[in-house]
């Protein structure tokens, strides 16, 4: 069977903690369920190893923006990971001409960008074509600082390791609000991922965190325009 076939994506909600309305939500990539190739961490390893990357990174990001165009209200934005390691690759393979500020693409903290590589610049293009720029994983690497000052996002995704049992964690929770002061002061927004309980809402919220996501607040759904 081809490594592409049956590709899905699930939606996950990204709540604004202070009016619980929905800001949009991050397309997860499947693959068939009860196969080998069911989570991203499968399908990219096989991938990798029938040198396909770029091939399915251009199918996820296919996927996800059929999801938005057909599933999303107009005002929610698409929360789209994208990997930098193929090199230079289109948002939109099909090329329609899309609400870039709908569109949040998020890089992980955890594969470095470089001052002055070829990903660094394909970020900065993006930003300069009106795309949302989201660093994830953020605050567990040792270098999450200089990733932040590199890449400059509009939006940092606090790691779950950060936000799990904050409630029950001082040490962390200053941590967080330091965090909130710094980034709100230029302008980046905080997204606390990983939100499974009520207690954790409530402390994120009072730290001044924008926005949650996780299965507290709502878990990966099925696009309603998905086909068997």
């Amino acid at each position: 069977m081809d490594l592409l076939d049956g590709l899905w994506v699930a939606l996950q909600p990204v709540v604004d903690l202070m009016t619980g309305g929905v800001l949009g939500h991050e397309a997860l990539i499947r693959g068939p369920e009860g196969s080998d190739r069911e989570t991203p961490d499968q399908l990219f390893a096989q991938a990798d190893a029938a040198h396909v990357r770029a091939d399915l990174e251009l199918a996820c990001r296919t996927l996800a923006i059929n999801a938005m165009l057909h599933t999303l209200p107009p005002e929610q934005m698409l929360f789209l990971n994208v990997d930098l390691t193929p090199g230079p690759l289109p948002i939109d393979p099909i090329g329609r001409d899309l609400p870039r500020a709908r569109i949040g693409l998020e890089i992980s903290e955890h594969h470095p960008v470089p001052r002055d590589s070829v990903a660094l610049d394909q970020i900065n293009e993006w930003r300069a074509q009106g795309y949302g720029i989201v660093l994830d994983d953020y605050g567990v690497g040792y270098s999450s600082l200089a990733m932040a000052i590199t890449v400059h996002p509009h939006i940092l995704k606090l790691d779950r390791e950060l936000v799990q049992n904050i409630d029950q964690n001082p040490f962390c929770a200053d941590v967080i609000r330091s965090m909130v002061a710094m980034w709100h002061d230029k302008n980046i927004k905080i997204v606390a991922e990983g939100i499974e309980t009520p207690a954790e809402l409530h402390a994120l919220q009072a730290l001044g965190v924008d926005y949650g996501q996780g299965f507290y607040l709502g878990r990966p759904t099925l696009p309603s325009d998905r086909t068997h």
